[in-house]
């Protein structure tokens, strides 16, 4: 009887340790399974990434491309223009507007060149049809001329000459007191029938001249 319970014991050992291995195989294949799967999933995610950012790429060199084809087009047409007036020199307002359609052009290039997680700066040779490398997309933005009138249409509002010659001045002084003193850049604006040069301003300063805007309308 000593024997049997003993051969009884032995075998219940014997089972116990069996059922261990087996426990311990299936956790090691469920492990393996699970890394196998989060391998898979992070390779697809690669895979989207990659895919991805191809297709932006491919945006991006579409929208230059067609950019810089708006600027050769507009290079033809201030061309075709200027062979048409006396001495083939236009007058002041189309030149004015030609200029701020070559600029607009321009920045819209070098934002379209500037494809997502790249560092290096975009820029335009003088020959419009061939783009290189000068500013990023960020730069590019934040150099793109705005006005006090355009910029208040936004914020649904519509002023008066005198109005805007009265807020222009305010912008001035703020410029001024955020720049130690330094003088707003100007440009040539047709204004009243004649061209006129009129204080300059970006995108950078779009906070200064909406808060001075809203202070003039509440004020």
């Amino acid at each position: 009887a000593a024997a049997a319970g003993g051969v009884g014991s032995s075998s219940s050992s014997d089972d116990e340790e069996m059922r261990r291995i087996v426990r311990r195989r299936k956790l090691e294949r469920d492990e393996m399974d699970f890394r196998l799967e989060m391998a898979e999933r992070q390779q697809r995610l690669l895979t989207l990434e990659a895919d991805g950012k191809s297709k932006m790429a491919d945006a991006h060199a579409k929208m230059a491309e067609a950019h810089t084809k708006d600027l050769t087009v507009c290079r033809l047409t201030m061309d075709t223009y200027a062979d048409l007036c006396p001495g083939k020199v236009m007058d002041d307002r189309m030149r004015l507007m030609f200029k701020d359609s070559v600029a607009n052009l321009y920045f819209a290039v070098a934002r379209a060149q500037q494809q997502p997680g790249s560092t290096q700066p975009q820029q335009m040779s003088q020959n419009p049809t061939q783009p290189q490398p000068q500013q990023p997309a960020a730069d590019a933005n934040l150099n793109k001329h705005i006005t006090i009138s355009t910029l208040a249409a936004t914020m649904g509002r519509s002023f008066t000459s005198g109005d805007l010659q009265k807020i222009g001045k305010q912008a001035a002084a703020a410029y001024r007191r955020l720049h130690n003193d330094e003088e707003p850049s100007k440009h040539e604006q047709w204004v009243g029938g004649a061209n006129i040069l009129v204080n300059s301003y970006t995108e950078r300063d779009r906070s200064m001249l909406e808060d001075i805007i809203a202070n003039y309308i509440h004020g």
